[in-house]
């Protein structure tokens, strides 16, 4: 704090220093000049940094939620910038706006929107974004679907056991705990009446209601298993 005192006291005992007509027009030249050639590319980037260096005196960062960065650029004239960034950072849920992205991935999934491109490509649109990018990913949306079991109509396959309240034939061989190369042909035979039957309108996968009068008849139909 003295030698603050003190260097202050030599300021004032000191005669200001006048810029010349000369050095005054130049700087004029200059502050004219510097915004078209700072975008004209002539500038190096090295150049660009020690010019902005000249000019700053500090900066201060405070984090408001995991990705936003509130940046508080000091001038050497004290006058200050705020602008505000955005971080990249590792895990999805801290997203600002996670949950009503979730919400909205559910809303368009009902909606029968089949395209993570196209939801994602939306979810931009409307000012979400990824955790490590500024606009939304489709692989973001395709984690937010998968975690919670929203299924496109072309994901159901031979391998599911069943879709929205109705058995697979894979599902079917295991409810009847027998292989499934039983069931197909009692598909194509009329073993199973028609009324309990459909196709996926996608996939084209056989669809079987599962309710008693279609299980106890096929159980009924069932080889007698022995012992060897």
């Amino acid at each position: 704090m003295r030698e603050t005192e003190e260097g202050f006291e030599r300021f004032e005992r000191e005669p200001t220093a006048t810029l010349t007509p000369d050095l005054r027009q130049q700087l004029r030249h200059i502050a004219e000049a510097l915004p078209k050639l700072w975008a004209s590319g002539q500038l190096l980037a090295t150049q660009k940094k020690e010019l902005l260096r000249s000019l700053i005196a500090q900066v201060i960062l405070k984090r408001i939620t995991p990705d936003h960065l509130e940046v508080k650029i000091v001038w050497v004239s004290g006058h200050y910038t705020i602008v505000a960034a955005r971080p990249p950072i590792q895990r999805e849920c801290d997203v600002t706006g996670y949950a009503e992205m979730v919400a909205r991935v559910e809303s368009m999934w009902r909606d029968g929107i089949e395209d993570d491109v196209e939801m994602a490509a939306r979810l931009t649109k409307e000012g979400f974004h990824s955790a490590r990018a500024a606009d939304v990913l489709p692989v973001t949306v395709r984690k937010i679907r998968k975690a919670h079991g929203w299924r496109y109509s072309l994901d159901v396959g031979r391998t599911d056991l069943a879709w929205q309240g109705a058995l697979t034939a894979r599902g079917l061989a295991a409810r009847l705990g027998i292989d499934v190369n039983w069931v197909y042909p009692r598909l194509y035979s009329g073993a199973i009446k028609a009324e309990y039957l459909s196709r996926h309108p996608q996939s084209n996968i056989w669809l079987i209601q599962d309710c008693p009068e279609v299980i106890e008849p096929l159980r009924q139909m069932l080889p007698e298993k022995t012992d060897h």
